[in-house]
């Protein structure tokens, strides 16, 4: 294990200038996201969504998902979440990065603020996996009880076109 943890933190740790050689993570980056999301210690889903950066640090994603495989509600998809992200490529094929903005719930109708962090790995220019943790700054829970927040893991593949 800790040779495994060692060499996470060794690619963490390569100069950034190595992120150009093959620009993987270029400007002007569309891409489609297609994920597994697991919510609260409970709850198991799918989701997609829409990602685009402006440059090879700077983006935007509205993505949404589903909770549950139970399709007794009316609504298909859950909720909506938009976020700004930052990432910082560190090598030709991993990025990690930074999300921050709002998520709203369409069958409750609420809204929450969210941060996330994230890693990408990128296989060629058009296909990548990525998986991130998000914790959302207030609670779904219609009673608004203080001890329900939203914690949540996704992963899944990113299918980039530019």
């Amino acid at each position: 294990m800790k040779k495994i943890i060692g060499f996470i933190v060794a690619l963490l740790l390569v100069p950034v200038t190595f992120g150009g050689e093959t620009n993987l993570f270029p400007n002007n980056d569309l891409g489609i996201n297609a994920f597994a999301t697991f919510q609260n210690s409970q709850h198991w889903g799918y989701g997609i969504g829409v990602s685009y950066y402006v440059d090879r640090h700077f983006g935007v994603s509205v993505s949404t998902s589903r909770q549950d495989f139970d399709f007794s509600n009316d609504k298909f998809f859950q909720n909506l979440t938009t976020v700004g992200l930052f990432r910082l490529p560190v090598t030709a094929n991993l990025a990690p990065y930074i999300a921050f903005g709002q998520c709203w719930d369409i069958v409750y109708g609420k809204s929450i603020p969210v941060a996330g962090l994230g890693v990408e790995y990128r296989f060629s220019k058009r296909l990548g996996c990525f998986v991130e943790g998000s914790y959302g700054f207030g609670t779904w829970d219609k009673w608004e009880s203080p001890k329900v927040k939203d914690i949540g893991v996704r992963g899944g593949f990113r299918f980039a076109f530019w």
